[in-house]
């Protein structure tokens, strides 16, 4: 395993894992829209130091947000040609279920 030091100075190993389950989390949007979201953990690192009980001091991940959409084809259609403008897109609240 390779020790380095993160940004706060703390020594930090690399750590080996196995993923067990990597199942979507689903949910379902007012608007009949659902939703499948997971977080993919690519790497884990532990710190050097350990607790007394022998716990790593730090835990980091290396992760990234999986997201996708199934959409009911009556709210399909054509990609908007209007350029994002982040200042307009306040958005609303929707209600949404959890699936499974």
């Amino acid at each position: 395993m390779t020790e380095f030091q993160d940004i706060t100075g703390t020594n930090m190993i690399e750590c080996d894992f196995t993923v067990r389950s990597e199942d979507y989390s689903k949910y379902l949007l007012q608007d009949e829209t659902i939703l499948k979201v997971k977080i993919v953990v690519k790497k884990i690192f532990r710190s050097v130091d350990v607790t007394p009980e022998g716990f790593p001091k730090r835990l980091r991940f290396d992760s990234v947000n999986a997201i996708a959409a199934i959409v009911p084809p009556a709210m399909r259609g054509s990609p908007s040609k209007e350029l994002w403008d982040p200042n307009k897109d306040v958005g609303k609240e929707i209600k949404f279920n959890p699936l499974e």
